[in-house]
């Protein structure tokens, strides 16, 4: 036989437990949300140190057509020169990896270079840890 007082329990663990569940369906839907917030600051405050300004007009471009996860440390590439001769930008980045990216992402970076050059055919980068490291092969 259930007594009332047992009937009480179970309904007060049954309300807690899903509220319990009702709270990690809400942190489930709030936590890719707050990712995302502080990717867009890290973005936006890497754009910020951007000194080049047609540099910085392209990576917002790149921001906007990318998003902020893709987009994460392209802002720290820099431009080194466009040579209307060989059709073709140059590129520095810091790591390799940041090499890896922009070669996974050349069409779009060379589509939004394309608005301020639009004689451009390709994209050549180096990697260089150098803070003035400057592309010689261009």
């Amino acid at each position: 036989m259930v007594t009332k007082m047992q009937t009480e329990i179970y309904k007060s663990t049954s309300s807690f437990s899903s509220k319990v569940n009702q709270a990690l369906a809400l942190d489930n839907i709030i936590e890719p949300i707050e990712n995302q917030l502080i990717s867009t600051r890290e973005a936006e405050f890497g754009i910020a140190r951007i000194k080049d300004p047609l540099w910085r007009r392209v990576c917002v471009d790149l921001l906007k057509i990318l998003g902020p996860a893709a987009f994460k440390d392209l802002w720290k590439i820099k431009l080194i020169q466009v040579s209307s001769e060989g059709r073709k930008a140059c590129l520095t980045c810091p790591t390799e990896s940041l090499a890896e990216t922009i070669e996974k992402y050349h069409f779009v970076i060379i589509d939004v270079l394309k608005k301020y050059y639009p004689f451009l055919f390709s994209i050549e980068t180096e990697t260089c840890l150098i803070e003035n490291c400057q592309v010689h092969r261009c």
